[in-house]
């Protein structure tokens, strides 16, 4: 068995289905349970949170096989453990700072809550622990892939700002959907 830690144990040893599911209700599903129940509507209208949040976790499947495929070596900081505390650590604290920062120019409902403290933080942290896997383990196509990804995130993160989609509640709002 590979000696490895974080999120990096977690991939080698969880069924790709298990990730999938996981990662699924985490995100996807928790959204719209807590809209429901909030507000009166499952939605998810930003671009970037929909579709683009499933980019992100494409990139996550990558590394996954990745990780499943080879035994390569990660630099010896991604291998030990208070390192990764500390990456989720200060992932979920720009979840936090983004969210205080933001939350009144959006819902301020729950579900925005959970989206910037638990989600983001999420994949930032699997963003940070996860570009070196694919960089280095990676073949040309998943690298290419991987940065098509987060491209295409990138750019629907700035179509959901131009067009207001970011600020989901007023969107609808604004096309006749009545929130609780």
């Amino acid at each position: 068995m590979k000696d490895y830690v974080g999120i990096y144990a977690f991939l080698d040893r969880c069924p790709w289905w298990g990730m999938v599911i996981t990662v699924y209700v985490a995100t996807d599903f928790v959204i719209h349970i807590l809209r429901e129940q909030q507000e009166g509507l499952g939605y998810q209208v930003a671009y970037s949170a929909k579709i683009g949040d499933a980019f992100l976790l494409c990139d996550l499947f990558i590394a996954t096989a990745i990780i499943k495929r080879n035994n390569f070596l990660l630099p010896n900081w991604l291998m030990i453990s208070w390192v990764h505390y500390v990456i989720i650590l200060a992932s979920f604290l720009t979840g936090v700072i983004i969210d205080r920062l933001t939350l009144k120019i959006r819902s301020g409902k729950l579900a925005d809550i959970y989206h910037d403290v638990i989600i983001a933080p999420m994949l930032l942290y699997f963003a940070i622990t996860l570009t070196p896997v694919v960089f280095i383990g990676g073949t040309k196509i998943e690298k290419n892939f991987a940065i098509c990804f987060v491209f295409l995130w990138f750019v629907l993160v700035v179509y959901d700002i131009l067009t207001d989609r970011m600020n989901q509640r007023r969107f609808l709002n604004r096309r006749g959907f009545k929130l609780w």
